[in-house]
């Protein structure tokens, strides 16, 4: 007989609830109807793809886009992430979309819109016969909820207590400023209110809170993305949504324990525990004082820690079927390497910060993102844009055994070595490349399994 699971910490203060301690830190939305997104959704690292049925889709589309979801679940599925779908509010829209998307495989629904409790009831109701009837263990697809009216906002403690199956709540940023007739701005400002009601109202309904502090349709601005992450995880938003493969790492990042803080957490506990042998409950700690609810904060970040890298444990490293999609640097010191290899790299990237690497048009020094062009062999030349800020990067003594990083076009294909991903160049030569000095300057990727 198992004992039963702890409803309390080690000091006494309550666990949060399962559904606080999932790992969804980001959310990548793209229309099941354009072939190429799909194709790669696998690749970006996503804790979780959303399939959308909704806002880019249009309605004429919808019906065909219905019909892709069922194949499209165990695709975008092979990244270890969870599968989601966005459905329509209107009933007659939803009723049919849960009738098309509700199979094994899907980990949840987003609905979006809501403005009262009965508009989740009814989608729970639906969504417990379809598992009934297609053999889906009951309570398996869960329910995510955006705020986006301001009639939604004043009846949200009735909508948050709607559903057993409801896991995670936020503000949907840019239909929310659309109803209040404003414009959205960088800075966010005019959405503080609303956002951080919504952490308050998470915490009590026992709910994860989505969302940053500004919309995501700047994907682009890479440093504003970052500021409104940071803010964001401050007052305790856990994860967000977004749309483009860019934000994803940011995400990832920004919403995940820094080792910094995991190590100083672990030195919390050691110090705490030293103190408690000795009878006491407080202890100083870098000048600063180590209490009960400091310990206990600090138990909690070693758990978010572990549970983020049990999660990503799921996610493979360097997919084999990674698709060949290759750019060049128009500086003959760079090579290119697959833009899905680089993708799935960039777990490498974050938990060992081994290497540095930018994208071509947006300056990314901190995270390795997409469309990269890595440097052949140090040092490395000022006039390169592409690969300054590799520069950071140690240098191995000695070169080591890695996996191969060539890739190779599909048959046929050419890209022009002067305009990337330009088709039928004059001077285009086949893209198959490889990276013989990746060990030397930047050490072995791991392979999982």
């Amino acid at each position: 007989m198992s004992e039963p699971c702890p409803t309390e910490s080690r000091f006494g203060y309550p666990l949060d609830v399962p559904s606080r301690q999932i790992v969804r830190r980001s959310m990548l939305i793209m229309p099941v109807n354009v072939p190429a997104f799909i194709a790669k959704a696998h690749l970006r690292g996503a804790d979780a793809i959303v399939l959308d049925l909704e806002d880019s889709i249009p309605p004429k589309e919808k019906d065909r886009a219905r019909v892709l979801v069922k194949a499209t679940i165990a695709e975008v599925g092979r990244g270890g992430g969870d599968v989601l779908v966005r459905v329509n509010r209107p009933w007659p829209l939803q009723e049919q979309d849960l009738e098309a998307v509700i199979w094994p495989g899907l980990a949840g629904i987003n609905y979006p819109k809501p403005e009262s409790a009965e508009e989740l009831q009814r989608t729970d109701a639906t969504i417990t016969r379809l598992e009934q009837e297609r053999g889906i263990a009951p309570g398996t697809v869960r329910i995510g909820t955006s705020i986006e009216t301001v009639a939604g906002f004043f009846n949200v403690r009735a909508i948050a207590a709607a559903s057993p199956r409801l896991i995670t709540i936020g503000l949907g940023s840019e239909d929310f400023t659309l109803d209040l007739e404003i414009e959205p701005t960088d800075e966010g400002t005019e959405l503080y209110y609303g956002k951080l009601f919504m952490v308050l109202l998470a915490r009590q309904a026992g709910l994860y809170p989505m969302g940053t502090m500004r919309g995501v349709a700047n994907f682009n601005d890479i440093d504003g993305q970052k500021l409104a992450i940071r803010t964001a995880r401050s007052v305790g938003y856990r994860g967000s949504s977004c749309i483009h493969p860019l934000s994803v790492p940011l995400l990832n990042e920004g919403f995940s324990p820094t080792a910094a803080e995991t190590e100083h957490a672990r030195r919390v506990i050691e110090i705490y525990d030293e103190a408690e042998a000795q009878g006491r409950a407080s202890i100083a700690l870098d000048g600063k004082m180590i209490d009960i609810p400091v310990a206990e904060r600090a138990l909690r970040v070693i758990a978010r820690a572990e549970q983020v890298a049990a999660f990503e444990a799921r996610k493979p490293l360097v997919p084999l079927n990674a698709p060949a999609t290759v750019r060049a640097c128009s500086v003959r010191c760079c090579a290119p390497t697959s833009t899905a290899s680089s993708i799935r790299s960039t777990r490498a990237a974050t938990a060992s910060s081994t290497y540095r690497a930018t994208h071509r048009r947006t300056i990314c020094p901190d995270r390795l993102i997409s469309s990269l062009w890595w440097c052949r062999q140090p040092p490395w030349p000022k006039h390169c844009d592409a690969v300054q800020p590799l520069a950071r990067a140690p240098r191995l003594s000695s070169p080591q055994a890695s996996p191969s990083l060539a890739t190779t076009a599909p048959p046929g294909k050419r890209l022009c070595a002067r305009s990337p991903l330009k088709q039928g160049c004059a001077s285009s030569v086949p893209t198959v490349w490889a990276l013989p000095t990746w060990s030397t300057a930047f050490g072995p990727l791991q392979r999982r399994g």
